[in-house]
């Protein structure tokens, strides 16, 4: 979320979670607790949840790092966002969506007009997507 894109993680197939878990647990130097080691993997395109990494960790004897009582600014950015997502796209809507592929399908969409099109002041008025280009050619 650096530049403020949104990655879907998709149905991929599951890729040894032990090495995944070892490896990012050992590239932070074990400062990553189990729910950062599951958003890094998830940002990574790895499907897996907390509960998982916890028991996984648990298991190879990888001892989770505590954060400090009142440290939420690892979560800012995700709450911003899921806030916005309500906003723009749930509320009102609660009785359109048929099914979960009804959902799914305008979630896809929003993400790819939150990434492509929405432009933000953080960004100097640019969508994710021209902000990672300029940075791509300097």
């Amino acid at each position: 979320m650096f530049h403020r894109k949104l990655i879907l993680a998709g149905k991929e197939p599951k890729t040894e979670p032990e090495r995944l878990i070892k490896a990012e647990f050992a590239e932070n130097k074990g400062r990553y607790g189990v729910r950062r080691i599951a958003a890094s993997l998830r940002g990574k395109g790895h499907p897996v949840n907390h509960k998982v990494v916890q028991r996984i960790m648990k298991k190879l004897g990888l001892r989770q790092s505590m954060s400090r009582k009142g440290n939420c600014h690892d979560n800012a950015v995700m709450e911003n966002f899921f806030g916005r997502l309500k906003v723009e796209m749930f509320y009102g809507e609660e009785k359109t969506f048929r099914n979960y592929e009804d959902f799914r399908k305008a979630l896809e969409e929003y993400v790819l007009w939150y990434n492509q099109k929405r432009i933000k002041e953080y960004l100097q008025w640019k969508s994710p997507i021209q902000v990672l280009s300029t940075s791509a050619t300097l």
